[in-house]
This record gives C-alpha cells, sequence and structure tokens, in this order.
C-alpha cells in the first residue's frame, strides 16, 4: 500500500517519469530505494491535423504545446497550447466567400499546481496521500466560422483529489464563460432548416406583410428578426397553445 501512494504521489507531480521503487527486507526492517529520472525542464511539443464535416470541406489545424516543469521552485508546471485552424466550406452564408473562409485562433495557459491551494486551511481534509491538484486555466478563442463570427473567453479555478481509490472530487471556485458573437444576422443565411421551420409559421400566422419579400418569404435578418418578435409580443395570430418542433 506505501509503494503505490508513494508511486501515486511522484506520478501526480508531474516533474519525473514513472518511479522505480523497490522494497527489500532485512530482518526485522524494510529498505527501501527510490529512483527518480527527471522530465525535461522545458519541452516543445508540435501537431498537424487535417479535418473534415459536414460543414467542412477540408481544413487544417497546426497547434504547438510548451510546458515550464518546476516553475516557481515548487514542482508547479506551466503549461501553453496555441491552436491555429483555417479551412475551406463551400456552404458558408456568405456570397463572396474565398476558398479558406473559416478561421480559427486559440490558445489557453494552464498553471498546475500538485497540492490544494484555497483560501482555508484544507490539510485535514484534503491529504497529501489524496493526490490533490490545483489548476489555474484561462483561455481564449477567435473565430470566423461558417458565417458566424465570435470570440470566446474563459477562466478556470479548480481543485481535485481522490478520497479513495474508485473516488474523484472535483471542486471548481471559479468557471466563467463568455462568448461574443459577432455577425449574429447572418444566422438564418447559415442554418437553413431553421430559416425554413420558421418561414412555414409565418406563412400561416404572419400579419405584417413588410417582414415578407416578393415571394412572400421572411427577409433576411430584418424580416425574420421582427417577426419572432411580434411572436414574443404576442401581436401575431399564433397562440401560446401551439408548439412547433
Amino acid at each position: 500500500m506505501i509503494k503505490l501512494l508513494t508511486s501515486r504521489y511522484f506520478s501526480n507531480i508531474g516533474a519525473f517519469k514513472y518511479p522505480r521503487i523497490l522494497i527489500e527486507e532485512k530482518n526485522d526492517s524494510l529498505n527501501t530505494s527510490i529512483y527518480l529520472l527527471p522530465r525535461d525542464r522545458f519541452s516543445l511539443g508540435f501537431d498537424l491535423d487535417f479535418t473534415h464535416s459536414n460543414i467542412e470541406d477540408f481544413g487544417i489545424s497546426f497547434g504547438t504545446n510548451f510546458n515550464i516543469r518546476n516553475i516557481f521552485r515548487g514542482t508547479e508546471n506551466l503549461s501553453v497550447n496555441l491552436n491555429n485552424r483555417i479551412g475551406a466550406s463551400r456552404d458558408i452564408g456568405d456570397p463572396n466567400d474565398s476558398f479558406f473562409n473559416l478561421f480559427e485562433l486559440g490558445g489557453n495557459l494552464n498553471l498546475r499546481i500538485p497540492r490544494a491551494v484555497l483560501p482555508f486551511k484544507s490539510y485535514r481534509l484534503i491529504k497529501k496521500e489524496m493526490n490533490p491538484v490545483t489548476n489555474f486555466i484561462i483561455g481564449s478563442t477567435f473565430q470566423k466560422n461558417i458565417g458566424l463570427d465570435k470570440q470566446y473567453y474563459s477562466g478556470i479555478y479548480e481543485v481535485n483529489w481522490n478520497p479513495t481509490k474508485y473516488s474523484k472530487i472535483n471542486f471548481k471556485l471559479l468557471d466563467f464563460e463568455y462568448v461574443n458573437n459577432q455577425n449574429i444576422s447572418n444566422y438564418f443565411n447559415v442554418y437553413k432548416n431553421s430559416y425554413d421551420k420558421l418561414n412555414y409559421i409565418s406563412s400561416l400566422y404572419n400579419l405584417d406583410q413588410t417582414t415578407l419579400d416578393q415571394n412572400g418569404d421572411l427577409t433576411i435578418p430584418e424580416g425574420s428578426e421582427k417577426f419572432i418578435s411580434q411572436v414574443l409580443n404576442n401581436e401575431t395570430t399564433l397562440s401560446s397553445r401551439y408548439r412547433f418542433l
């Protein structure tokens, strides 16, 4: 049991490769030898991916990961990740689109501390043998994607530990996300199925002809937005007893 706990402890630190622990019995005592092989303090990695999906004809993703171990001389590890992706889609709702019309640039920074960092004393609640880890993570992503550009920001402050062999606790003191959609007026140009459903409802219950084009369809985005607002304000013949899936 002691050997297992010791092995987990050194593995949890993240500064060493898998430890080698030798226990030798001698008379009424045990002699223990622990062999540790340190990982490189600095490491750099790259990855390259090619993707294809129902909205992306072709995509290339390039990422890099830079790690600094024992950055504050207390077995803390700092990881910086950057990712860049470009892609092509012929279904994008933009009549002037180019071949590479999808773009994403993102990154995050993760400070990993192999102990519980809390604003109160926790050593009695979270013991060392529970392998506690504290993560401070901040990230940001900028997207020009299928005509719906957006900016994304996130931050996490969490503590993880294993109270038993078969259980794990994840305690998040802070977890926030902020999404800034920058091209929401293009939504119905991209998601045609949603527009078709809305247009069908409009053909049954719309009383305002100014929201329609010469073909009797809702204009995008003015007519669609106005019709939705009228429905929410009970300005159409659509009753709340109707439900559309």
